[in-house]
């Protein structure tokens, strides 16, 4: 365990919870075991898939239970379709989904679409920027920024957004709403 107090469980799955006792019951697919935890502070996150129409199409690639869309995971291009492009929560990328990944996604497609109906190789490239605003306390926020393999990815160099500050719960709480729907949303951001 990391002298942070810290665990990183993956291939793993929460089946049970006891809020009253603080124990989680993890299921480790990849051992075939299953593991009684005491915790302080649990940080669960749900498995995701793409909704079941986009599963129900053509545009996952054979196999993939979660449905994600096809893509390649730089250039965000569909690998059997090459006039769908994916992004997002639909994308088939190894990132975390975030709004954070969402918005370096969007400048990455826009050029690389501007670069094919030209007939231009795509440059852009995705890195697997991702960034998940963890609340620490009543006022203030710790912003894990990585990319796919889960290594540090800081936005502002020098910036250690991975202490938890309370600007960074007044930026999440204020300003990064605001961001997504008026700037991220319409392509601006």
């Amino acid at each position: 365990m990391p002298s942070t107090g810290s665990s990183l469980r993956t291939n793993s799955e929460l089946v049970a919870v006891s809020p009253a006792g603080r124990r989680a019951t993890i299921r480790d697919h990849a051992a075939h075991t299953t593991e009684d935890l005491a915790y302080d502070v649990l940080n669960a996150v749900p498995p995701q898939s793409a909704p079941d129409w986009l599963k129900a199409s053509d545009l996952p690639a054979a196999g993939d239970t979660g449905g994600f869309v096809e893509v390649d995971r730089q250039t965000l291009q569909h690998l059997r379709y090459p006039n769908v492009w994916s992004l997002g929560d639909a994308a088939g990328t190894t990132n975390s989904k975030s709004g954070g990944a969402l918005r370096k996604q969007t400048k990455v497609v826009a050029k690389n679409l501007v670069a094919a109906r030209k007939g231009k190789p795509l440059r852009a490239k995705y890195d697997g920027y991702s960034v998940c605003p963890f609340t620490v306390s009543r006022d203030t926020v710790v912003f894990a920024e990585f990319d796919d393999r889960y290594r540090p990815k800081p936005t502002i160099p020098r910036v250690p957004t991975w202490n938890e500050s309370r600007l960074s719960w007044v930026v999440d709480r204020d300003l990064f709403p605001k961001v997504y729907w008026n700037l991220i949303l319409k392509g601006r951001a």
